[in-house]
């Protein structure tokens, strides 16, 4: 039995995601978040799988902490120290002492600094940003007319193999 070729369908989807991708770390760079996060927009990624079955799926990759930058987080539960001091340790980040002055670099400035922040976040909480949600929804409204005529199209290029190819065989029972 001939298998149906997803081929209009899988490009829908390859614009589709691309497009989500692209809107996402616009929304990232205009909510001025991307100044701290630019390792977010670049891990921004998606995979797209055709199964055997003729079904595709779609799964859109980031960050580890991308759910933090996305939700938020409320407050009550102070992030890991580590977490916060490795983050500083990549970041252009200038460090101030207890006078407001800044200081060097040293582990211990920066265990000092990771404290705070952290210490801030468990307080206050971050507030979420929906770069992504508002970046999915804005192209999810425009998908479906593409995707039903792009699966159209695929779905009758696969019934006219079919339909040729069960006549190529009932051709063949005929002359025997």
């Amino acid at each position: 039995m001939a298998k149906i070729d997803l081929k209009d369908t899988k490009a829908e989807f390859k614009k589709f995601g691309d497009r989500v991708i692209h809107r996402a770390r616009f929304y990232l760079e205009r909510r001025n978040i991307n100044t701290s996060t630019s390792a977010l927009s670049k891990s921004l990624n998606y995979e797209l799988k055709v199964y055997d079955s003729g079904a595709l799926g779609m799964r859109f990759e980031a960050l580890d902490y991308f759910p933090f930058v996305e939700e938020g987080r409320k407050s009550g539960k102070q992030p890991p120290v580590s977490a916060i001091a490795k983050w500083i340790k990549i970041k252009p980040i200038r460090i101030r002492g207890a006078k407001g002055r800044f200081v060097s670099k040293t582990e211990a400035n920066i265990n000092s600094a990771a404290f705070g922040i952290a210490k801030s976040i468990g307080d206050y909480g971050i507030k979420p940003t929906f770069f992504f949600r508002d970046a999915f929804a804005m192209h999810y409204k425009r998908l479906k007319p593409e995707i039903i005529e792009a699966y159209a199209n695929d779905s009758a290029k696969f019934l006219k193999r079919l339909l040729m190819d069960n006549k190529l065989q009932l051709n063949q029972m005929l002359k025997k």
